[in-house]
C-alpha cells in the first residue's frame, strides 16, 4: 500500500480511500489525506459526501 500512496503523493492526488478487512467488517472506510497522512473514519455511507466536500472545501481555498 505504501507504494500506491508514494503514487499518490508524487501524482498529487489530495486523498486515498483505504478499505481493508477492517473496515469491510466495520461498514466503514478511511480517508487518508495524501499531504499530511491524516487519516479520518467514515462510514461507507457518507464517505462519498465526505470527500465531496473536503474537495469543494480545496477549490474554495485555491480560488477555483
Amino acid at each position: 500500500m505504501l507504494n500506491q500512496l508514494q503514487e499518490c503523493e508524487d501524482s498529487g492526488i489530495p486523498y486515498a480511500l483505504v478499505i481493508a478487512s477492517g473496515e469491510l467488517e466495520s461498514n466503514c472506510v478511511k480517508i487518508r489525506d495524501v499531504q499530511t497522512r491524516e487519516e479520518t473514519t467514515v462510514s461507507r455511507d457518507s464517505y462519498i459526501k465526505e470527500l465531496t466536500r473536503r474537495l469543494n472545501s480545496m477549490s474554495t481555498v485555491n480560488g477555483s
